[in-house]
């Protein structure tokens, strides 16, 4: 006979199954929660970044940042120049946070030199040359910084990373805002390459 408050060894084993069973249905849900966070910090990262480019605009009568900046043995990086206008410090060797999506999975990332490691770039030919807001025509429609997997100096509508958000990128747009866009709409009528 059984006395009250003790449990047998099948009901024990049945309670753990159950907890066993909700586990394995809140891990997807846990997963899918992390991946979302890596997304808002990843369009935090470019909307700091905005507010650096606004702050560099701000000191040099409305010049965004361009690939190089300074003449001479002064020459910096365009991330260089945002995270002094951002955090104050640039530390180098990938240790900025701003400039690392938190989402990339690759070992060492894109790199820039002999280095740097930076998971965005600027948009279209804006990195090329000075340009001034007052002569870009539709900010909120302007690309200035993205995701990117290639290489390169700048993100064209075909180097964009699409792997790290679920065939979705971040992009900077120059009027400051943050925007996710679906793979095949960077090419859309509605968005401008500089």
């Amino acid at each position: 006979m059984r006395t009250k408050g003790n449990f047998t060894l099948i009901e024990l084993l049945v309670v753990i199954a159950i907890i066993a069973i909700l586990v394995a249905l809140m891990l997807p849900a846990l997963k899918g929660a992390k991946d979302s966070a890596k997304v808002v910090m990843c369009m935090s990262n470019l909307k700091q970044m905005g507010s650096g480019a606004i702050n560099y605009s701000l000191d040099w009568d409305g010049a965004f940042p361009t690939r190089l900046h300074g003449t001479g043995g002064f020459v910096r990086f365009w991330f260089y120049q945002l995270c002094l206008a951002t955090t104050g410090e640039y530390k180098g060797n990938g240790k900025d946070p701003i400039l690392i999506c938190p989402a990339r999975t690759e070992a060492s990332g894109p790199r820039i030199g002999t280095y740097t490691w930076v998971d965005y770039r600027i948009c279209g030919t804006l990195w090329q040359n000075f340009h001034y807001l007052t002569e870009i025509q539709s900010p909120a429609n302007t690309f200035y910084i993205g995701e990117t997997s290639a290489n390169a100096d700048g993100v064209g509508p075909y180097s964009v990373d699409w792997l790290r958000h679920y065939k979705k990128a971040n992009f900077l747009f120059i009027d400051g805002h943050v925007q996710s866009i679906r793979m095949g709409e960077q090419t859309n009528t509605n968005y401008l390459w500089y």
